[in-house]
């Protein structure tokens, strides 16, 4: 009998936020949003340091905006990045309903601290499941 059921926040609890932050990023900036996707994308070698905690997230922004030489400043950038993931509705109500049946309901991610807090500042979302999560 299935007791507990463990959820990923980023594009399945979440809309993927770092793809449509790549295209607006790319929109405002006129950057080529391969050239984007090739910093910003979870598998990339920049994107791997800053979700391990190997950079801060200013450094991160200043490489990108330095990289492609942004003229904005970090929490301009964030806000895109970080804004860009909203709940899913329909998962929401999946979720709601599963604690109601009494399910333990986890989340798991490897979403990065500053991402991670921004959405748990905006959403509250760590209380919409009654067993927790980890962060990788």
């Amino acid at each position: 009998m299935i007791k507990t059921i463990i959820f990923d926040l980023g594009g399945v609890y979440f809309t993927n936020g770092t793809k449509i932050a790549i295209d607006k990023i790319s929109k405002k900036y006129k950057i080529k949003k391969e050239e984007l996707e090739e910093v910003l994308k979870p598998g990339s070698e920049f994107g791997k340091l800053y979700r391990k905690g190997k950079i801060s997230g200013t450094e991160f922004f200043k490489k990108l905006k330095d990289n492609f030489d942004i003229k904005s400043n970090n929490r301009e950038l964030a806000e895109i990045w970080f804004g860009s993931y909203k709940p899913i509705k329909e998962v929401v109500k999946i979720v709601k309903d599963l604690k109601r049946k009494e399910f333990k309901i986890y989340f798991l991610s490897d979403n990065v601290k500053d991402r991670a807090d921004y959405l748990q500042a905006k959403y509250d979302f760590t209380s919409k499941f009654i067993g927790g999560g980890v962060f990788s």
